[in-house]
């Protein structure tokens, strides 16, 4: 993981930043308790259809089963004033993605900022880095995110992400 104010890595369980004195707890005093997660979707603005949400859902399922790498997906309407990286940093840690190992990704879509941001868990780095998560978003969701195809830009992300992923893992 990498420090959202000064992108040093970060593999503290309790992500604090020796470099520019940042921590988590900053995060909490602003977004207070992170939304309910009962799976690999959360999408609290409700832009993704039932076949949308089905489809990523099924290839994430996928991705875990072939890599044992979790994936998780969220919208929200704002990052509450903050930037979206702090905001995705935040969700990855406080809902523990990946486990203790930080074996997972995190992928948040924030609609008031137009952006869609990752946070990749330490034990990954080596097989995805933030740098090439944040090159597929772009590359890959965001232009189809911009027109609006939500379903298809988070599952062509997710999808590419777990290629990447699943490629490592064989």
């Amino acid at each position: 993981m990498h420090c959202p104010h000064c992108s040093r890595d970060i593999d503290d369980p309790v992500p604090e930043c020796p470099e520019c004195g940042f921590h988590i707890r900053d995060l909490d005093a602003v977004f207070g308790e992170p939304p309910e997660r009962d799976g690999p979707i959360v999408d609290a603005v409700g832009i993704l259809s039932r076949r949308g949400l089905r489809n990523i859902d099924e290839r994430i399922d996928e991705i875990n089963k072939r890599s044992k790498v979790e994936i998780v997906v969220a919208t929200v309407a704002s990052s509450h004033g903050r930037k979206s990286a702090e905001y995705v940093f935040w969700l990855f840690n406080r809902w523990a993605v990946g486990g203790e190992q930080h074996r997972g990704v995190a992928i948040l879509v924030d609609m008031e900022a137009r952006r869609i941001e990752s946070e990749v868990g330490a034990s990954l780095e080596a097989v995805l880095t933030d740098d090439a998560s944040e090159a597929i978003l772009s590359e890959h969701a965001a232009p189809l995110l911009a027109m609006k195809h939500y379903d298809e830009g988070l599952l062509h992300a997710v999808d590419v992400i777990g290629r990447v992923l699943e490629n490592a893992s064989k």
